[in-house]
C-alpha cells in the first residue's frame, strides 16, 4: 500500500471535466451498477456540469485513482456538506487524510454537518474517523 503522502487531491475546475471524465468514467459506473441505476453516470455528470456538485480527484502520480463529489445544502435548520458519490481505488491509502480535507472543506463554506452515503462496507473506514451511523436508506420501487 502507498503512504498517504503520495497522493495528491484536486477540484476539477469546468473547464477541465472533459479532461478527466476518461479516467472516472469507469468508477461512475461501478456506482451506478452498485446502487441499481439510483445515480447514473448521466446524472452525476449532469449535477457535476450544471454547478450543483463539484467534482474532486484523488491521485498518486499521474494515476486517477478515486474521485468524490461535494455540494452544499442549505435547509431550514442547518447548511451541511453533502459527498453523495464517492469511488475508486487504494481507499486505504488516500480516505483519511481526504476525510480530513472534505470536513475542511465544509467548515470553510459555513456548514455545520456533513452527510455521506454507501453501503453498509463504509463503516470501517467511516467509524474510525469519527462518523456514526444516524440512519439507513431502504429505497422501494413504486410501480402500478
Amino acid at each position: 500500500m502507498a503512504d498517504a503522502s503520495e497522493y495528491q487531491f484536486s477540484v476539477v475546475l469546468p473547464e477541465h471535466y472533459d479532461l478527466v471524465f476518461p479516467h472516472i468514467v469507469g468508477f461512475m459506473e461501478r456506482l451506478e451498477r452498485r446502487f441499481h441505476g439510483a445515480d447514473t453516470v448521466e446524472s452525476m455528470t449532469s449535477e457535476i456540469e450544471s454547478g450543483k456538485l463539484s467534482l474532486w480527484i484523488i491521485y498518486r502520480g499521474s494515476r486517477i485513482v478515486a474521485f468524490f463529489t461535494l455540494g452544499v445544502v442549505q435547509t431550514a435548520y442547518r447548511r451541511y456538506l453533502s459527498c453523495p458519490h464517492v469511488a475508486g481505488e487504494e481507499m486505504e491509502g488516500w480516505y483519511a487524510e481526504g476525510m480530513e480535507l472534505v470536513k475542511r472543506f465544509g467548515r470553510e463554506q459555513g456548514c455545520t454537518h456533513m452527510e455521506t452515503y454507501g453501503r453498509p462496507g463504509w463503516g470501517k473506514f467511516h467509524e474510525k474517523l469519527g462518523g456514526r451511523k444516524t440512519r439507513v436508506t431502504y429505497e422501494f420501487k413504486l410501480e402500478e
